[in-house]
């Protein structure tokens, strides 16, 4: 299965170690993880896994490379407005499944982005109140993989 994730703006501490850590857990199944994101994003990414040992491609979210019958599967980090639309076009664009997992550290914030993503997406939804601990959200996309990869 090839997967693609999505990042966000790297704002958020987080962001980085569950892009690895999923995709350590995807690679694990078998799937090919492309990650996809802006300069800043990909750099922190590329960082923390030198040897590219859990990514296969790293590509800029604004590239042409990004379309339909390359992916079976997206993966989104959403932390913000900005996010939630690339997420929300992705996901109409590629049309397959999808997973977006949305944080924020402010409730109302992570709300709104939750009721994004439920009103213009079909995509199954992990959230948490978050920003510098990554735990609630691990054990959420563990419980996921658990049920997904079965």
């Amino acid at each position: 299965m090839k997967v693609l994730i999505m990042l966000g703006c790297p704002e958020y501490p987080i962001q980085t170690p569950l892009t690895i850590y999923t995709s350590y857990l995807l690679k694990i199944k078998n799937c090919k993880v492309s990650i996809a994101g802006n300069p800043a994003a990909l750099n922190l990414v590329k960082i923390s896994d030198p040897e590219r040992r859990y990514i296969d491609k790293l590509l800029n979210i604004d590239s042409h490379e990004i379309e339909k019958n390359k992916w079976d599967y997206l993966i989104g980090f959403i932390s913000n407005d900005a996010s939630a639309t690339y997420f929300i076009t992705f996901n109409e664009i590629l049309n397959v499944g999808s997973l977006s997992i949305v944080f924020n550290e402010d409730k109302k914030e992570l709300k709104e982005l939750v009721e994004t993503i439920k009103h213009n997406t079909n995509s199954k939804i992990i959230q948490a109140r978050a920003r510098h601990n990554p735990k609630p959200l691990v054990k959420k996309i563990d419980a996921f993989m658990d049920e997904w990869m079965e």
